[in-house]
């Protein structure tokens, strides 16, 4: 007999658990980790990065990753942007837990074959205050096209260039 265990998240007000382990995070994205070298991805998909700050509580830090297949498009730029309140479905996936740290510098090999030293890689969000780089995992949570194009992003500074009602706009 195999038995199945469901585990649920409190994360506050700021991550609702729902049915098939989807979870809704609030909050901002604070910067996108950029690799060194071109990243192929696989056959069928690609993945972002991206460090996202959420609402409540107080301010927590957790990856994000934009999984997605090769002609689906990625963010636009202006998902960078930190004053764009965020609401978005995701999935925990603890596979890809990772600390700041290791997603803020990368090491890799340039196109001759010379590995490249380690640099600093993370790309801050228009802005994004500075964030305190650590050693400690944050909690990874994935998203994919189909969520992306449900957020309802909304800037806060009575400013917004887009309204509660629109979509946040895909890089095609």
């Amino acid at each position: 007999m195999v038995g199945c265990a469901l585990v649920w998240i409190g994360l506050g007000g700021a991550a609702t658990d729902l049915p098939h382990h989807h979870t809704i995070l609030k909050g901002r994205v604070v910067a996108k980790a950029q690799p060194v070298t071109e990243s192929l991805g696989t056959f069928f998909s690609y993945s972002e990065t991206y460090v996202f700050e959420m609402a409540e509580p107080s301010h927590k830090l957790v990856k994000l990753s934009y999984k997605f297949w090769n002609k689906q498009p990625t963010p636009s730029e202006s998902f960078l942007d930190y004053s764009v309140l965020h609401s978005m479905r995701t999935v925990r996936d603890i596979s890809c837990d990772e600390s700041l740290d290791h997603m803020a510098y990368a090491q890799g090999v340039d196109a001759t074959g010379h590995v490249v030293q380690r640099q600093f890689t993370l790309k801050r969000a228009q802005g994004a205050p500075e964030v305190t780089i650590s050693t400690v995992p944050l909690p990874c949570y994935a998203l994919n096209y189909k969520d992306l194009k449900l957020d309802r992003g909304r800037k806060e500074n009575g400013s917004a260039k887009r309204g509660s009602d629109d979509p946040i706009p895909v890089r095609q």
